[in-house]
């Protein structure tokens, strides 16, 4: 099991490594909702944070990232 879960971390490493930013971000923004569904703390409000774009508005809050 172990094995099988490092060699699988590898090729999305890989495979995240040749992606553009804007399309990693979203990949793995599809990665985190889906652990998110897995997850014990599902019911818990900050378990599934999202990344995006620098400067992108959310309400009246600038998000940015660093």
């Amino acid at each position: 099991m172990k094995d099988t879960m490092e060699e699988s971390l590898l090729c999305l490493e890989a495979a995240l490594g040749e992606m553009d930013e804007a399309t990693r971000t979203l990949a793995l923004n599809t990665i985190r909702r889906r652990l998110h569904a897995l997850s014990p703390f599902l019911s818990e409000p900050v378990d599934c944070v999202l990344w995006l774009p620098t400067g992108k508005r959310c309400g009246q809050t600038i998000i940015t990232r660093t």
